[in-house]
């Protein structure tokens, strides 16, 4: 029993180093913030943090995985329709990027500043989530090309992660997240349309 109230005790003091450099981070960036900083928010001599990551390197790595953990754990709900499975997906991604800005922003935006080795890591975990998103279009807009399918899919991510930067009123609106779900669905369904020299151009065009 004594062993196993040590153990909790050291894992609840790295979850209080994660999240004061996970706050630190978002507020700050990674690079303007060093090990002592963290260690006041987390209630600790700087130093101390040593005892349960290597180095801050390790502290932003290990916040980056749990934003990919999120994101490739979406990629495990299934339906039987294809667009039924996308809207679940994007359904998903979106509740992440309102619910946990601050995780995602240090993913967005901090990740250039992982090691080498970790950054080979994160970017392989990306190629397969965005994969993910480019069988489910290619389910549902069959005879879109690889790369118009593979330009939608970093669209509506892209879209979806903007949340990072938007007005914290708009973040408080009620029913957003359903807004922001239906308007990339909407979005998606352009593969949908015929494009070629004898399509039509759209309304209020030239």
């Amino acid at each position: 029993m004594e062993v196993l109230a040590v153990a909790s005790v050291a894992m609840d003091k790295a979850q209080a180093i994660l999240d004061a450099a996970l706050e630190l981070f978002a507020e700050h960036g990674f690079a303007a913030v060093g090990v002592d900083r963290i260690g006041q928010r987390a209630g600790i001599p700087g130093p101390h943090i040593y005892r349960y990551f290597s180095s801050k390197d390790e502290l932003l790595a290990t916040l980056v995985d749990r934003a990919m953990d999120r994101l490739l754990s979406l990629t495990a709900a299934t339906a039987q329709d294809p667009r039924e499975e996308l809207g679940l997906l994007v359904r998903g991604h979106v509740r992440f990027a309102v619910g946990d800005r601050r995780l995602l922003s240090v993913y967005s935006q901090e990740a250039r500043s992982l090691s080498d080795a970790d950054q080979r890591r994160t970017r392989r975990r990306q190629r397969a989530y965005i994969d993910r998103w480019v069988e489910l279009l290619r389910r549902c807009y069959p005879s879109r090309s690889a790369l118009e399918l593979e330009a939608a899919a970093h669209g509506a991510i892209g879209h979806i992660q903007s949340v990072i930067r938007w007005p914290r009123a708009v973040l408080e609106l009620t029913g957003l997240e359903r807004i922001i779900e239906r308007g990339v669905l909407h979005g998606l369904d352009a593969l949908a349309e015929t494009v070629g020299p004898g399509a039509a151009p759209p309304a209020g065009g030239d």
